[in-house]
């Protein structure tokens, strides 16, 4: 009861982002461990990460990655092909939006050099 209490207010003074990395973290902290049930904890915190819905679209794709690569561990091929495959195509979405603000931001640079 006191943890949720405590996890509530955490959440209240942390974002989803700063959220999502700390369980990242714990993850590859996990991974690197090579511990037996290793995968399945890191498993679980990609998964929490995920579950605070980042908006940073890299950070997604790095946890669907990251997850993806620990169901590999665990021989959850299907699991792991999903995740992959979603960690692709958010990171091909992101990478499709930054490119045209990308050229935007260099066509006014360059017109202000002129």
């Amino acid at each position: 009861e006191d943890s949720d209490m405590l996890a509530a207010l955490e959440s209240l003074k942390t974002t989803p982002e700063e959220r999502a990395e700390r369980q990242k973290g714990k993850g590859n902290e996990a991974m690197r461990s090579r511990e037996p049930h290793a995968a399945s904890f890191a498993v679980e915190r990609y998964s929490e990460g995920l579950a605070e819905r980042p908006r940073d679209a890299r950070l997604r794709a790095t946890l669907l990655a990251n997850r993806a690569a620990a169901h590999t561990s665990l021989k959850n091929w299907r699991r792991a092909l999903d995740d992959a495959k979603e960690a692709l195509a958010v990171r091909a979405e992101h990478e499709a939006r930054a490119e045209p603000e990308g050229c935007a931001a260099a066509a006014a640079a360059a017109a202000g050099a002129e």
